[in-house]
């Protein structure tokens, strides 16, 4: 088998804290995320060599069993929250379809030792898309969220269409597929205002619902180290060491 350690992307975000900065021990404030596995235009992982993963894959298409790079199944990040996320949604492939985008957004993730947080915003309560509205217009909106309980170790699936948000203190591994859109609702009035998306995000969560493969991506955590396989791609997998060093692992 055949390693190539791969270099994140860092992403500062309004939210991110410190933890990202020790880990990977660099001069850089507030990194939301840490981007592990990405081929997204402008936020690739890179090669030590510097190359991009994305350069790579398509130079090793037939390696990896791929046609092109859209082929590509994954994106892989670290995120620290230190402050609370948008109340959000992400889109379904068939949603996606129609912005011009080549696929959806569905996610898992574990939860790393870290988190000093007990819980999560996961789904609304059962309501009329008109109550959602008139929550939106009149920022009552956290009254319809639930509210899910974590630790370290639990892994969350998070299908498109479903309203989340990671909340303060949380430290998580994500496993998505790779579609860098998000579709916000609410962002607490925070300054400077960040846009929001209440059209997109309320089309979504009241779109029927198509099947998810919940059991797409497979993380097992061993003692030292994260193996992360994706159903259907057989010629790869990821490998996550302890102090978070990232390996495209290729069955040659």
């Amino acid at each position: 088998m055949k390693q190539i350690h791969l270099n994140p992307y860092f992403e500062s975000k309004p939210w991110g804290g410190d933890i990202l900065s020790k880990i990977f021990k660099i001069d850089q404030s507030n990194i939301g995320e840490a981007w592990l596995i990405s081929t997204i235009k402008n936020k690739e992982s890179t090669l030590d060599n510097g190359e991009t993963l994305t350069s790579f894959i398509k130079n090793n298409l037939d390696r990896l069993g791929l046609k092109n790079i859209e082929d590509f199944p994954v994106l892989i990040k670290l995120i620290d929250a230190k402050e609370d996320l948008s109340i959000q949604v992400h889109p379904d492939k068939e949603y996606a379809l129609t912005k011009g985008f080549p696929n959806g957004k569905y996610e898992c993730r574990y939860i790393l030792k870290e988190t000093k947080n007990n819980k999560i915003i996961y789904k609304l309560k059962h309501v009329k898309k008109n109550i959602l509205i008139d929550a939106i217009k009149n920022n009552s909106l956290e009254k319809l969220l639930k509210y899910k309980k974590i630790k370290p170790k639990t892994l969350l699936k998070v299908t498109p269409g479903t309203v989340h948000a990671i909340l303060k203190n949380t430290f998580l591994l994500e496993v998505q597929e790779p579609l860098d859109v998000t579709y916000r609702l609410y962002d607490y009035n925070r300054l400077p205002k960040r846009e929001l998306h209440i059209e997109d995000a309320i089309n979504v969560i009241y779109k029927r619902k198509r099947k998810i493969d919940k059991n797409k991506f497979k993380i097992k955590r061993n003692k030292d180290e994260f193996i992360i396989k994706i159903r259907g791609f057989c010629r790869f997998f990821i490998k996550i060491d302890k102090n978070y060093n990232t390996y495209l692992v290729i069955k040659d």
